[in-house]
């Protein structure tokens, strides 16, 4: 991953690329079965491609086969990863394409044409019918709750549904000890709903 495959009129010396004097103007004309296979890592901002540089005009179109080298989940990535540079006249920008968008997980990668007269055609990402996935699954457990509960039903406790209580019971005196009668000392107990009612005896 990372190579880069160029097109042109001329020769490659150790300086780069020296066009022939006089050559006629490179044209790459993409037609019937013209296909284009790159490796890419499909990911972050900062991701890398292979690359085709063609120095000069394009025409036709060209499917661009994508193998991607990356085997975790794929992420937003609107700043796009450079496959195809054309270095002649400005593309309309349909010249290469996927034949799908590639599906990561959440996010869907698809060839776009760089928008800037540069002739740069990159791969970047937007949500994929993965992110709504998760929010679908939410949503039909909810309505499964709500359908299999009986009319009538019970809502759990809230802490606002409970609330101080004060009982009361009349002290237990015997006839014979009415003189030396002496207040109980208050008995506490807490009710079962946890909130701090109490029970005074």
């Amino acid at each position: 991953m990372g190579d880069t495959f160029r097109i042109a009129n001329g020769f490659v010396t150790l300086y780069g690329t020296t066009i022939y004097s006089g050559a006629p103007p490179l044209v790459f004309n993409g037609s019937g079965q013209s296909a284009l296979a790159i490796d890419a890592f499909l990911g972050a901002p900062g991701s890398t491609a292979d690359n085709l540089i063609i120095d000069g005009d394009v025409s036709g179109q060209t499917k661009v086969k994508v193998n991607n080298t990356n085997t975790g989940p794929g992420v937003f990535n609107k700043e796009g990863i450079p496959v195809v540079f054309v270095n002649g006249a400005t593309p309309k920008g349909n010249e290469f394409f996927l034949g799908n968008p590639i599906d990561t997980g959440f996010f869907n990668y698809d060839l776009f044409f760089r928008p800037t007269g540069s002739g740069v055609f990159e791969l970047r990402s937007f949500l994929g019918q993965g992110a709504f996935v998760l929010p679908q699954l939410i949503t039909a457990s909810q309505d499964i709750w709500h359908q299999t509960q009986t009319p009538g039903s019970i809502a759990p406790p809230t802490s606002e549904s409970c609330s101080t209580v004060a009982l009361r019971r009349p002290p237990t005196i015997r006839m014979q000890d009415m003189p030396k009668a002496r207040r109980h000392k208050a008995a506490t107990s807490r009710l079962p709903c946890g909130s701090g009612a109490q029970a005074i005896g």
